[in-house]
C-alpha cells in the first residue's frame, strides 16, 4: 500500500505508546494513503498516531476512518447507496433494522453493517434501491410470506405507510412525473428527484416567508453544496439558468403544485425595489427526511443566505461559473459544484447557528 507522508501535527496526548511500551505523548499526523476496493485504487486522508518519545507512528483508536471513505468514493463512483440513505428509505415506512432485513432476506447484523459504512454487494445494493423506490417496494410483498417472519398486523401497518409514501411521491402531474423520471446523473447531482425531500426543502427554507426568487437560490446553493461535499445532492433536482439565476427546472410547476397540495402559501407582492411572489409554509418540514450531514448543509446554507436581499442572492448567483457558462433554459452540470463562489464551512458555518 503507497502513502504520501504529511507533516501536519496536532496536540499531544497522553496514551499508551506500543513501541516504548508505556504512556507517552502521542500527537495525530495525517498522511495521503492509496486503498484498493474491489480492484480500484483511491486515494483517501488517514490519521495515525506519531510518539514524540521514540518518533514511531501507529493506528490506534480514533484513527481507522480512511477505509470507510475510499468505499465511499467507490459507492459515488459506481451509483450506489451511501450508509445514510440506506437509513433514510428504511425509515421512511418506519421499519426497524431486523424488519428490513426479514423482508430482504439480508440478515440484521448485514443491513447494520450496510448502515454503519461496511460495503454492500451489488445484488444487495439492487434491492437496496428498489426499497428505496416505494411502488417497487410495495411491490416485494407478492414474494413475501408474513407468516415465516412478521405478524400480519405488522406487515399491514408496513403495507400502509409504503401506499402513503407512494401517494406523496406520486402527486407529481403525470406529464411532471414523465418528465422527472430520470436517473441519477451529473445534471442532478447523481440523484434521482425525490419530490417529497424537495417539498419539505422549500419548507424548511420558508418557515420564515420570502421571495420565490431567493427561495430557489436556498435550493440551489444546498444542493450543488451537499454534492461538492459529499457526492450527492439533497433532492435530485435539476437547475436551469433563468434571467433571476438558477433555478429548479420547471419550479413554477412544482410551486403551483406545491400549493395545491397545501403545503405552501404563495402571495404577490409588489415593492419600490423588487415586485414578485413571497412564499410561506403553511405545514412544518420533515426533518426526518434528512441524513445528519443534509441538514448541516441545509443548515449552513440558510445561515449565509437569509440576511441578504432576493436582488443580492441573485447578484450573486449570476457570478457563479456554472451559471456564466451555460446558456439561458440549460440545465447546470454539477460538476461547476467545485467552482462555487458561495461555499459553506460546516463547522464553521453551524457553529454560530443560533
Amino acid at each position: 500500500m503507497a502513502t504520501n507522508k504529511m507533516t501536519a501535527e496536532g496536540s499531544a496526548e497522553f496514551r499508551f505508546c506500543p513501541a516504548c511500551e508505556k504512556e507517552s505523548a502521542l500527537a495525530q499526523v495525517s498522511e495521503t494513503r492509496e486503498v484498493e476496493v474491489r480492484g480500484e485504487s483511491y486515494s483517501v486522508k488517514a490519521c495515525l498516531w506519531r510518539c514524540r518519545f521514540c518518533s514511531e507512528e501507529f493506528e490506534g483508536q480514533g484513527t481507522d476512518d480512511y477505509p470507510a471513505e475510499a468505499y465511499r468514493l467507490y459507492r459515488q463512483k459506481h451509483g450506489m447507496m451511501q450508509p445514510e440513505e440506506i437509513r433514510e428509505a428504511r425509515r421512511q415506512y418506519g421499519l426497524t433494522q431486523a424488519e428490513l432485513a426479514e423482508i430482504l432476506g439480508f440478515g440484521p447484523v448485514t443491513l447494520s453493517r450496510y448502515e454503519t459504512g461496511m460495503l454492500q454487494s451489488e445484488s444487495h445494493d439492487r434491492m437496496l434501491h428498489c426499497v428505496r423506490n416505494p411502488r417497487n417496494f410495495l411491490g416485494m410483498f407478492g414474494k413475501f410470506d408474513p407468516s415465516k417472519t412478521l405478524p400480519p398486523s405488522r406487515l399491514e401497518e408496513i403495507k400502509s405507510q409504503a401506499q402513503k409514501v407512494v401517494l406523496e411521491t406520486d402527486a407529481l402531474e403525470p406529464e411532471l412525473a414523465a418528465w422527472f423520471n430520470y436517473g441519477p446523473s451529473c445534471e442532478s447531482g447523481n440523484s434521482a428527484f425525490a419530490f417529497r425531500r424537495f417539498i419539505n426543502c422549500v419548507l424548511f427554507y420558508c418557515v420564515e416567508p420570502d421571495w420565490k426568487t431567493k427561495i430557489n437560490k436556498f435550493l440551489f446553493y444546498a444542493d450543488f453544496n451537499a454534492y461538492r461535499q459529499y457526492g450527492r445532492s439533497i433532492t435530485g433536482a435539476r437547475y436551469a439558468r433563468a434571467t433571476f439565476g438558477p433555478c429548479p427546472d420547471r419550479f413554477e410547476r412544482l410551486f403551483s403544485l406545491m400549493s395545491d397540495m397545501g403545503r405552501i402559501g404563495i402571495e404577490e407582492v409588489s415593492k419600490p425595489e423588487f415586485s414578485g411572489e413571497i412564499i410561506h409554509s403553511l405545514i412544518k418540514p420533515n426533518l426526518g427526511l434528512f441524513a445528519e450531514e443534509e441538514l448541516t448543509v441545509l443548515e449552513a446554507v440558510r445561515k449565509r443566505l437569509r440576511k441578504m436581499s432576493a436582488k443580492r442572492a441573485s447578484d450573486l448567483s449570476h457570478k457563479e461559473r456554472g451559471y456564466r457558462e451555460t446558456k439561458d433554459g440549460q440545465i447546470i452540470s454539477y460538476s461547476f459544484a467545485k467552482d462555487l463562489r458561495l461555499t459553506v464551512n460546516i463547522k464553521r458555518d453551524v457553529a454560530s447557528l443560533g
